[in-house]
């Protein structure tokens, strides 16, 4: 059983499921006075299709927060709007056709933009088709289907344009201005996710923290604006080297920070290696090349995240006490010594 607090901040961090909860929320108060009304009524039919549509928004709500996976279950309720629509109208007429409307609408909030624009305009063509009987002309058909598609069209706009200011929003939040790497914020939100999946299924991550050699120097004999360069410089060489599975992120000032994943002690190793001689090779500043000290750790069972860093923090103080420009991968779990892959030649 959640906890309110751990139901607000679900709803807090988790976009697509508080808009599924909401709408299902709306949907379910507007829906089951009608429900209630007909049930009284005697109008078994309708009763009927109004519980089934219910019973599905509310399973649907349901294994979204069972699963978290929101996504899933708000496609899921799209898809049975429009079957459900398209049976509605047969057994019912023009008189459901007036739910048509916050249906095409409500899509837009339940899946991408262009996924619900698609499946609005497929489901006005399916029921001018199937059920055109139901429009008393072919002029009146046709503008129905033409007012639906200037709710799906203007719609659209719409939720184009909250999508894309979300993401601004998202990345403004998320990556650091200067470096466009992931801020530490979003180190933090990532490295508990990456727990969380070791526990949950042995996913196999590591952690390089990087720092810049004599960074300090840099500033005071070219200036901030040189060393400001020179953070860009790094990241995006790093950024633009590492896989799509990885996350790279600025830790602060001069440090940064790559979460790997798939990745073991030797892999780990290897692509430290690799980094360090990769800065040294390409990053040449008033003659003189970058360098960088590295220090990793692989995630190790019943260890916290922040344990899990110390370690990786703590290899890299060993690689700059024994001469920067090197890489060490703490083994302390392995019952043997750090790996030096140094990239010094």
């Amino acid at each position: 059983m959640m906890s309110l607090r751990e139901i607000r901040y679900r709803l807090r961090h988790d976009f697509q499921l508080a808009v599924l909860s909401s709408m299902a929320l709306v949907a379910l108060s507007i829906i089951t006075p009608f429900t209630i009304y007909r049930l009284l009524k005697a109008d078994w039919m309708m009763t009927i299709v109004d519980s089934v549509l219910i019973l599905a928004i509310i399973a649907t709500v349901l294994y979204a927060w069972y699963t978290g996976n929101a996504r899933r279950s708000c496609q899921a309720l799209m898809y049975f709007d429009f079957v459900l629509g398209i049976v509605g109208v047969h057994l019912f007429g023009t008189a459901i056709l007036g739910w048509v409307y916050p249906m095409l609408v409500s899509n837009f909030f339940l899946a991408s933009p262009r996924h619900a624009a698609l499946t609005g305009i497929l489901f006005l063509l399916m029921l001018l088709i199937i059920e055109h009987q139901i429009f008393p002309s072919p002029l009146a058909g046709f503008t129905f289907m033409a007012t639906g598609l200037l709710v799906c069209f203007y719609t659209y706009v719409f939720a184009q344009r909250a999508e894309l200011q979300y993401r601004q929003l998202e990345d403004l939040a998320s990556r650091d201005t200067l470096t466009g790497a992931f801020n530490r914020r979003t180190f933090q939100q990532e490295l508990q996710r990456a727990y969380q999946a070791f526990q949950r299924d042995g996913t196999p991550y590591g952690l390089l923290v990087l720092d810049i050699d004599h960074f300090k120097q840099i500033n005071d004999t070219w200036g901030h604006d040189a060393g400001d360069e020179i953070l860009v410089r790094l990241a995006q060489l790093i950024e633009g080297s590492v896989r799509k599975t990885d996350r790279f992120f600025r830790f602060g000032g001069e440090e940064f920070v790559l979460l790997v994943f798939p990745t073991n002690l030797q892999a780990l190793g290897t692509m430290a290696s690799d980094t360090c001689l990769q800065v040294e090779r390409e990053i040449i500043y008033e003659g003189k090349p970058l360098t960088v000290s590295i220090g990793g750790a692989v995630l190790c069972p019943q260890e916290a995240p922040s344990a899990w860093f110390a370690r990786a923090d703590a290899a890299l103080y060993s690689a700059k006490h024994q001469g920067r420009n090197r890489a060490i991968i703490d083994c302390s779990y392995e019952s043997i010594l750090p790996i030096d892959v140094s990239a010094s030649v």
